[in-house]
């Protein structure tokens, strides 16, 4: 795997992920995307990049239809300043929800709050860099500019995400979960926290969930860190099986187009640019032609098994 490649997956950020990730094992979590808790049995770009639970339970959802409706608001905001400032309220009230789009805006904003005339700069320097695609790549770095302008200066780097992101996750979100899991695993391998059976719970309550955010979170779970085989069937331990899981995330109504912040998060902090979409980034730029058959095959056994979860729920 590339340099480009190892960016769009995300990495660790050191023994806090470990803290963290503890610490959410250990609190009571709730089950799917809601924030009701649940009794714990132990058990994731963008590049800033994508725990503890007992297996899927039918739970009461504190805040119904929610994780739809955030999604689609951070989506389509022009300012994301401003709706972080919308959100904090909830934050405040316990929505663990609410509490990662607060993280996930900072994600994307925090290296234009931290210098806007640098990433002015590198946007013109990767657009003139890109030639016949320079237009596309101006349209993801003004993208973020426009959308981050309020939040300059501000100091919402890496260790306030990774905070929000254990507060989320201890408020009982699952995308967070799934999220800290997925950076802190492959800095303890052979951790018993972070063991194959506990990927597997993680598993089965994003499938039982059908949230199309905790399912794109799990493809960095399942990707190359992961060990091949040891979810059955299910696609894990490959960059193809990473795709599988975005990809099912878009067939289940994840923004998958060309202004989503998957699209946009490889090109403006990954340099993989020129794509129109999540699937157009994976067959055209991260994937031989020959894995598309296979992809495919991976993408239905993804969906399928959200459908079956549920039904199961």
């Amino acid at each position: 795997m590339n340099g480009k490649q190892s960016t769009l997956l995300g990495a660790g950020v050191g023994l806090v992920l470990m803290a963290a990730y503890l610490c959410v094992a250990t609190t009571d979590t709730g089950s799917g995307n809601g924030n009701a808790p649940a009794p714990s049995s132990g058990l994731a770009s963008t590049p800033f990049n994508t725990v503890a639970a007992p297996p899927p339970t039918a739970l009461p959802h504190a805040y119904p239809r929610r994780s739809e409706s955030l999604a689609d608001q951070f989506s389509r905001s022009q300012d994301l300043r401003g709706l972080v400032s919308n959100l904090q309220s909830l934050s405040q009230q316990g929505n663990g929800e609410a509490t990662r789009w607060i993280a996930q805006t900072y994600s994307e904003c925090w290296t234009y709050a931290m210098n806007p005339a640098g990433f002015e700069r590198s946007a013109k320097d990767s657009a003139q860099a890109e030639g016949n695609i320079s237009a596309r790549v101006k349209a993801s770095f003004d993208r973020v500019a426009f959308r981050c302008r309020r939040f300059a200066g501000e100091e919402i780097g890496p260790q306030r995400i990774l905070e929000l992101q254990a507060k989320a996750a201890s408020q009982g979100d699952l995308t967070a979960e799934i999220d800290i899991f997925s950076q802190a695993a492959p800095l303890h391998p052979d951790g018993p926290s972070f063991s194959d059976e506990r990927r597997i719970l993680l598993m089965q309550r994003a499938l039982a969930s059908r949230d199309p955010t905790a399912i794109a979170a799990m493809a960095s779970l399942m990707g190359v860190t992961a060990r091949p085989g040891f979810a059955g069937s299910m696609p894990a331990g490959s960059l193809r099986s990473e795709a599988a899981w975005n990809l099912a995330a878009c067939q289940l109504g994840m923004d998958c187009g060309p202004s989503s912040s998957l699209v946009v998060s490889a090109c403006v902090f990954g340099g993989i640019c020129g794509f129109n979409s999540v699937a157009d980034l994976y067959s055209r730029g991260l994937l031989p032609l020959s894995e598309t058959p296979y992809l495919n095959k991976e993408i239905l056994l993804v969906v399928n098994g959200a459908a079956q979860h549920g039904n199961n729920q």
